[in-house]
């Protein structure tokens, strides 16, 4: 049994385009780290190196949209969209494959491992300022969650540098 917890920090980007004659400015945060509990078990009696893994994960991922729509002909700010996702489950089960031989380490050892964390459906929160703000309605976010409803698993993968006491 284990305890972890991982932190990256935020990733930001400005993605400049037009759209339909406006010039658009999106600033995209996205954000990720966590923690949790694993179990790991021994796959092969010769091969202890090699593991699954299973637990809970704590999933502090999320991501942050916001799309500013100017019209420069008309010299005119139409607002701006803003858009959120989050899991739908912010603890999620989980399941990998570990690599690396704690059994015959002194103290310290190297281990990568793989798998998956059931998320649930993306949750969307869709908000507007401006001219442009009723188009942040329920229908739209309806149409933006149904496309991304099968992003329910999300890739996991971990390198550890180990210390045994």
């Amino acid at each position: 049994l284990r305890a972890g917890g991982s932190f990256c920090p935020s990733i930001e980007r400005t993605v400049l385009g037009t759209e339909y004659g406006a010039v658009t400015t999106t600033d995209i945060l996205f954000k990720t780290g966590g923690g949790g509990i694993i179990a790991d078990f021994s796959l092969l009696k010769n091969k202890p190196g090699i593991r699954l893994s299973a637990g809970a994960i704590y999933n502090g991922v999320s991501t942050t949209a916001n799309r500013s729509y100017y019209y420069e002909s008309e010299d005119l700010d139409l607002g701006d969209l803003m858009m959120v996702f989050t899991p739908q489950f912010r603890v999620n089960p989980y399941i990998g494959v570990a690599i690396g031989n704690l059994k015959n380490s002194k103290h310290l050892f190297f281990s990568i491992e793989g798998g998956v964390l059931y998320q649930g459906k993306p949750q969307v929160e869709f908000t507007g300022e401006g001219h442009i703000a009723p188009t942040a309605n329920e229908s739209n976010t309806s149409i933006i969650e149904n496309n991304i409803k099968s992003w329910q698993w999300y890739p996991y993968m971990n390198m550890q540098l180990n210390y045994k006491l």
